[in-house]
């Protein structure tokens, strides 16, 4: 976990780099080293060429709140019976790089080592990011990377270790996951500061050598760059994944959501009204920033998305979960807040679509069923803390419940919730939505009048 060591004025963070056995782990320790510059791998033990403690390296560059940053970067060791020094290794994590070998022999065994991963991180309160490094895309069977990209919903870095390649940028992405988390921690009241010595690889190769092994053991695998300026009156700069830390929220998965969303993005946003700005991304998220998310003066920005951040999180059990907020420079010397929000489904959009198959038996059907959603969303969303749009192009499925899949309200032009009738308004789009499409079609109107 995240410490501030006093006596070096530092915020120290651990990167652990996890992954089946000879996926390439040490080799991306010691390529890293190359590129980065700062010292060498230091591995306490080999067996056979094979890690049996960690690999460790240290890295300070950066700032983090007035601090400098020092990383240290560890490997975990592959083999089953070392698994307690694993465990111990990944409890330390602020963030995580999971080395694949993604060779079609290896792959199936790569998932199943990334399902325990992602198992183990889940049971820690605050759970550490992961940035997943597909290793050896070398190789001429290199598998295809959809089934990662859809599964698991990681940020994704593409490596030849052996060459250097993709290490550094796995690394750099790590280390944004960690500060992110560093910056939780802080809000909480969680990060420790400490007077003594921080924790070294000398202190860390004693605990492990009093770890007990077990040999029958259960193998449980299984500061951002400054931005070009851009010509005033051109489009702004869209989000990426190197916003500083604390200009995204969910602090410790938005830069993963923030990458998953960049896939296919158009390389500048569209102007829907004036100020106003829209992508579409291929992978099916959109990016939207209203007039009035644009400010001259950082500290405003980053207190306009405080409150856009402390909205967003009272209405999680609302809201569609897979979204984040970002604030972004915009290349000529201003700031904006990008809505970043992957596309669900509306009723509306469902029922249009239903509508068009003309088909009456299937239309039935489909409008009783909008009509008990209507009905749910009305009561769940009457508990909010806020007054939600209740339309129909904002009412969607989420996980089993009538949620709010649009762009959200500005912080300043949302309410407490009315005492109107939002079920009523609900039913009154469907009946214009049937009537401008069917008209006069009695059984259909009938079936969702009550």
């Amino acid at each position: 976990m995240a410490t501030l060591d006093q006596q070096s004025d530092a915020v120290v963070v651990r990167i652990v780099y996890d992954g089946p056995p000879t996926a390439g782990k040490t080799t991306t320790l010691r390529a890293l080293a190359q590129r980065l510059g700062q010292g060498q791998v230091f591995t306490p033990e080999e067996s056979a060429g094979r890690t049996v403690y960690f690999d460790w390296m240290e890295y300070t560059g950066g700032r983090f709140e007035g601090r400098q940053i020092r990383c240290q970067i560890v490997s975990v060791p592959g083999q089953r019976a070392l698994a307690p020094r694993r465990k111990l290794l990944l409890e330390s994590a602020d963030a995580v790089v999971f080395v694949a070998d993604t060779s079609q022999e290896r792959m199936g065994e790569s998932l199943a080592h990334l399902d325990d991963l992602m198992v183990t991180l889940k049971s820690r309160p605050l759970p550490p990011g992961v940035v997943l490094q597909a290793n050896k895309r070398d190789l001429p069977d290199a598998a295809p990377l959809e089934r990662l990209r859809k599964t698991y919903g990681l940020a994704l870095v593409e490596s030849v270790a052996s060459a250097g390649e993709g290490t550094r940028e796995a690394f750099v992405f790590a280390v944004r996951l960690a500060l992110d988390r560093a910056r939780e921690q802080m809000r909480l009241g969680e990060l420790k500061a400490h007077d003594g010595a921080v924790e070294n690889a000398d202190s860390l190769l004693s605990q492990m050598k009093v770890l007990p092994l077990d040999p029958l053991a259960f193998e449980t695998w299984a500061d951002a760059p400054k931005p070009r300026l851009s010509p005033r009156g051109s489009p702004p700069r869209l989000p990426d994944t190197s916003v500083p830390a604390g200009w995204i929220w969910p602090a410790i998965n938005g830069r993963i959501l923030l990458q998953e969303a960049g896939v296919g993005l158009p390389s500048a946003p569209r102007e829907l009204t004036p100020s106003e700005w829209v992508a579409d991304a291929e992978s099916g998220w959109r990016f939207h920033s209203a007039s009035t998310s644009a400010f001259s003066d950082a500290d405003d920005a980053r207190e306009a998305l405080i409150r856009w951040a402390q909205m967003h999180a009272s209405l999680s059990g609302w809201i569609s979960p897979n979204r984040c907020i970002a604030l972004c420079e915009t290349g000529d010397g201003e700031f904006r807040i990008w809505q970043v929000v992957r596309n669900e489904p509306s009723l509306w959009a469902n029922l249009v679509t239903t509508l068009r198959t003309r088909d009456a038996e299937n239309i039935g059907a489909r409008f009783s069923e909008a009509a008990v959603m209507c009905t749910r969303a009305a009561q769940r969303w009457s508990q909010a803390p806020y007054e939600l749009p209740c339309t129909l192009e904002t009412v969607g499925a989420v996980e089993g419940s009538a949620g709010f899949v649009s762009l959200m309200p500005e912080p300043d032009r949302i309410g407490a919730p009315s005492s109107l009738d939002r079920r009523a308004r609900l039913l009154q789009q469907l009946q214009a939505l049937l009537t401008s499409e069917l008209g006069e079609q009695h059984y259909l109107r009938d079936g969702v009048s009550g």
